[in-house]
């Protein structure tokens, strides 16, 4: 069967097949100890453990005159005059002035998902929504792309463990910690949300159903060319394989801290606040407010308007909001305030069900649903990252921009030109084994 076309996508096109692994633990390498088993010996006991790498990877960041625009696109020459470095499937960039920092990352993903765990869809038989489901029927795990960086703050060991130095530290138990006191972490989410916070959706949480969502596009989103969906895709047909998306707009700036450790936890946050939307109404899961002890947990968002608000009542019964009549895949599948304040997005509360039927025939047609998120514009330390990605047929182009010290102490400061910063990285997927298993350094040239 070949794969077929939104109703806006004209003429034929070809998908190159670039794999993704779809796990998100830190891949497993082995290597032979090249004797071959002894006598009585399985295969499996001939293998061992290679040794830790003996050097550090480094990406230098090149000075130049005018930074790159961020805009989802490598073209810009202040790229080319800088060193690239590669770490399993994703090659880095970065280049600086006298007050800000620029990091250009470019990798394979195969199909563009952006389509994530509760999503809307409308069931015209039973005249109500639900959601998508993190656990399929078979079992199988939704897919979902995150994209996440990590710099050191202070006494973390990023460097040596990667985000192990702060992920996932308690087993089962899903937490976002540090593990030594006064180590602290800066988070920057880049594409969709990844799950951060206590584990109140049990084992699943962080791959399940809580606190989930594309990120990507607050300021804008283009689709352009051909769009071809793969129909043997039962998993998620609706992933594009051939098409040009780009989404401008904000990362999700956090911290991570200690266990224990309150000093940029704020009940007045508005990242904190969002948290207690849920954790509030919960039967059996702690007030985040009341103490800000999130368990072990201890990721706190920066001050300021966070960029994004959930899509669905309390009741987690319908979604708030519904485009009238998305004009493509791209953008029904990201909906923003901007459209709400024009009225290209209205409220479901006001709508018939002949109303709701209308648009969502338009969504099907667009083989789209009802995003998780809107999106806004943040503010405050929020709106410190700047992000701009391009996904062009099975490869990622992705731009940031931060202040080199931003004045906000649960940021990193890049205020000694002269020493390393470690930095880390963490996405479902492979693509980059030596980031997520160990740390590497940003450095600036002179």
């Amino acid at each position: 069967m070949k794969p077929w076309k939104t109703s806006v996508a004209i003429g034929a096109a070809l998908a190159v097949a670039l794999g993704s692994a779809c796990t998100e633990q830190p891949a497993t390498v082995a290597a032979h100890n090249g004797a071959g088993p002894a006598d009585g010996a399985s295969v499996t006991d001939a293998i061992v453990a290679p040794e830790p790498l003996p050097f550090t990877l480094t990406l230098t960041a090149k000075r130049v005159t005018a930074l790159p625009l961020i805009d989802g696109s490598a073209s810009d020459d202040a790229w080319k005059s800088a060193k690239a470095m590669a770490a399993g499937t994703t090659s880095w960039r970065a280049v600086y002035d006298a007050g800000e920092l620029a990091l250009l990352v470019t990798w394979p993903d195969r199909n563009l998902v952006i389509d994530t765990v509760r999503c809307w869809h409308w069931d015209a038989s039973k005249q109500g929504w639900y959601t998508t489901k993190s656990t399929l029927t078979t079992g199988v795990k939704y897919p979902k792309r995150f994209f996440g960086i990590a710099f050191d703050i202070a006494n973390s060991t990023i460097r040596t463990e990667g985000c192990a130095a702060f992920c996932h530290q308690d087993g089962a138990v899903q937490h976002h910690n540090t593990t030594a006191p006064d180590a602290y972490v800066d988070v920057w989410l880049l594409l969709g949300k990844h799950g951060f916070g206590p584990a109140s959706g049990g084992a699943s949480f962080g791959t399940g159903d809580q606190d989930v969502g594309w990120l990507a596009g607050a300021e804008s989103v283009t689709q352009s060319g051909d769009v071809l969906f793969d129909p043997e895709d039962k998993l998620n047909p609706r992933s594009p394989i051939v098409g040009t998306f780009t989404f401008v707009g904000f990362a999700e700036d956090k911290s991570i801290s200690p266990k224990g450790d309150d000093t940029f936890a704020s009940k007045d946050k508005p990242a904190l606040q969002y948290c207690a939307r849920c954790h509030d109404n919960k039967p059996g899961v702690k007030d985040l407010l009341a103490g800000l002890k999130m368990e072990d947990a201890r990721t706190f968002g920066d001050a300021g308007e966070i960029p994004y608000l959930r899509n669905g009542d309390l009741a987690d019964a319908v979604p708030l909001y519904i485009e009238v009549s998305p004009v493509d895949f791209a953008d029904a599948l990201v909906l923003t305030q901007a459209e709400i304040d024009a009225g290209e997005a209205v409220a479901v509360a006001g709508l018939t069900a002949g109303q709701i039927g209308q648009s969502w025939a338009r969504y099907v047609q667009l083989n789209a649903v009802v995003p998780e998120l809107v999106l806004k514009t943040p503010s405050g330390s929020a709106a410190d990252v700047r992000v701009a990605a391009t996904w062009h047929s099975g490869v990622w182009t992705l731009e940031l921009r931060r202040k080199l010290v931003t004045g906000s102490p649960d940021d990193v400061a890049f205020s000694d030109l002269t020493r390393p910063y470690a930095f880390t990285l963490t996405m479902p997927g492979g693509p980059a084994p030596l980031l997520k298993s160990g740390g590497t350094n940003l450095v600036f040239e002179p």
